[in-house]
Order: structure tokens, then C-alpha cells, then sequence
């Protein structure tokens, strides 16, 4: 039989509305909705913030291109237009290039914190609750939910701290530098379609649970986010692919189309975590509405617990 508290052991925070303390129970529940509604809140941060990154940095970019035309700034009218955002703030000096840097860091930064994965229901498929895993090796295996937590946005942080040049025009030295990009890059969209494509059920990525209704409105704003964002990346690679072995007529009518699908499938793909962000349950959850009805659905054990934590059983009438 625990002792009897003190009044500085019953804060007020933790009183329900008839005036008892919490048990320790509700503490935790208390304590894991909290969790849950930081989660939500740094998701939306994190989404925003990169979907903000991509937009100023391509105004900033369009604004420079302007300048350009009517003479307002020089030394920059020889450069051709970049085939991709990397290449485009990969001079540190120039404005869109600190945005982007700014915004992209925050936002995946954020994104890691949300852990949305794990504490949002619709965010992946948890081991715990009978969720999947993918086995590395024979000795070792990893859970989608861990992929998805971890290898999007620290591939959308290593591209925003390692920028790309443009390959033809970049020394042997820049070499790694380009193939480090391109791999972060890689790392981010192929882990996030891998990652989306299970929970959404595609083969050959199919999930054992089912963590989306496919006749909600959430599954149908997913797919078409995760469609567009594959279709581009698909895009993206053909023409970088073909950038490497055409001429430079060819090459300039080429890198806008370049530079565009990478934009949009990078936006498919925060707009995505955006829509998880929305239709989340969690989002709207009220936390002294839960508790409350926790004391109703479950009066007897709730008195049970309230009479070991106060030591005695004449004090709750």
C-alpha cells in the first residue's frame, strides 16, 4: 500500500473533474497523448517548412533570371539554366541557395522529431501491433516504420548540405561531391515510394495490416500524391540520363523539363506527409475529453487505484 501523498504529490494539472487525483495510469495516458500531439504539430512544421524551402528558393532562382534579362545583374548571363534545384543553390553566395539550405534543414530536422511513424496511426505499420519488417540479411532485419522515420529526411537533409554541380562543367575533385548528392537524393525518394507504396498496399510492397481505408479519402490524396511523385522521379532520372550523352542544343531544352519534375516530385512528396498530417485522428484529439471518459468507462478500477494511491478507502464517496 503506497503512502499517503502530500498536497505538493497532487498537482493541480492533474485533477479530473471530480476533484480526485489521477492514478498513475492516466498519468501515462496523459503523458502518451501529449507525445502524440507534438507529434502531429512538428509533422505539420516540418511539411510547411519544406514545401516553403522549394517554393522561395525557385522564386528567388526566377526573380535572379529576371535580373538578368533586363541587365540589373552580371557576370551570370553564360550560365545555362540548371537541370536540377541542387545544381541551382549550389553557389552558397546567392540567395535562393540560403533559403533553400534553411528551410530544407529545419523542415527535415522536424520531420525527425515528429517520429510520425510510430505515434501516428496511419503513418506506417509498427512491429509491436503486428507490422512488418524487411529482412537484411540472415541475421538482421529492419521495420518499414523505421525506414520511413529515418531515411527520407535525413536524405532530404544530406541534400540540402551537400549541393551538386553540373558534371560537365565540374573538375574531377567535384566527382564525389556529385555522387554523394545523387545518392542522398536516391536515399530520399526511393526510401519515401518504397515506404508509402507498403503502407498503401502495392506490390511488391504489399502490407500484412491495414493501416489506410482504400475508400477514405486519405487513401485516394495518398495515391495521387505518391503517383505524382513517382511518375517525376521516374522522369527526372530519364532525362538526367539522357543529359549525359547529348549535345548542348539538346542538353538546353532538356533542363527545364529536368529541373521541373524534380521540383514537383519533391512537392508530391511533402504535400504527401502533409495529407498524413491532415487526415490524422490524432490531430484532433482532445486530451481532458479522453481522460474523462477514461474515468467513466472504467469507474471501478480507476477507484480501485485512486484508493491504493491515497492509502485509504473511506476518503471517496
Amino acid at each position: 500500500m503506497a503512502s499517503r501523498p502530500s498536497s505538493a504529490d497532487t498537482p493541480d494539472d492533474l485533477q479530473s473533474q471530480s476533484g480526485f487525483a489521477a492514478p498513475s495510469k492516466l498519468r501515462l495516458e496523459m503523458a502518451r497523448i501529449q507525445f502524440i500531439s507534438k507529434s502531429v504539430r512538428y509533422l505539420l512544421l516540418g511539411s510547411v517548412l519544406g514545401l516553403l524551402g522549394f517554393v522561395v528558393a525557385v522564386l528567388s532562382f526566377i526573380l535572379r533570371v529576371i535580373d538578368i534579362k533586363i541587365g540589373n545583374e552580371s557576370n551570370s548571363s553564360s550560365e545555362p539554366l540548371p537541370a536540377t534545384v541542387s545544381e541551382m543553390v549550389s553557389k552558397w553566395e546567392r540567395v535562393e541557395a540560403r533559403l533553400f539550405f534553411g528551410f530544407e534543414l529545419t523542415a527535415s530536422f522536424c520531420i525527425l522529431l515528429s517520429w510520425y511513424p510510430f505515434k501516428l496511426r496511419a503513418g506506417s505499420c509498427i512491429p509491436l501491433q503486428g507490422g512488418c519488417t524487411v529482412n537484411v540479411g540472415r541475421c538482421c532485419s529492419i521495420s518499414w516504420a523505421t525506414i520511413r522515420q529515418f531515411f527520407p529526411p535525413l536524405g532530404l537533409l544530406l541534400v540540402a548540405c551537400v549541393p551538386t554541380v553540373n558534371l560537365k562543367a565540374g573538375t574531377g575533385k567535384e566527382l564525389v561531391l556529385v555522387v554523394s548528392h545523387c545518392f542522398a537524393a536516391l536515399f530520399m525518394f526511393a526510401s519515401f515510394l518504397m515506404s508509402e507504396a507498403h503502407v498503401l498496399r502495392f506490390w511488391p510492397f504489399y502490407c500484412k495490416c491495414l493501416i489506410v481505408d482504400p475508400s477514405s479519402k486519405e487513401y485516394c490524396w495518398r495515391w495521387r500524391t505518391f503517383f505524382i511523385a513517382l511518375v517525376t522521379f521516374i522522369a527526372f532520372n530519364i532525362v538526367q540520363g539522357v543529359l549525359m550523352v547529348v549535345d548542348e542544343d539538346v542538353a538546353a531544352i532538356l533542363r527545364p523539363l529536368s529541373f521541373g519534375s524534380e521540383v514537383v516530385s519533391g512537392l508530391a512528396m511533402l504535400f504527401n506527409h502533409l495529407t498524413i498530417w491532415y487526415y490524422a485522428p490524432e490531430r484532433t484529439w482532445a486530451e481532458r475529453n479522453l481522460v474523462i471518459q477514461r474515468l467513466s468507462d472504467d469507474e471501478t478500477a480507476v477507484r480501485e487505484e485512486l484508493d491504493e494511491y491515497f492509502g485509504t478507502t473511506g476518503q471517496l464517496q
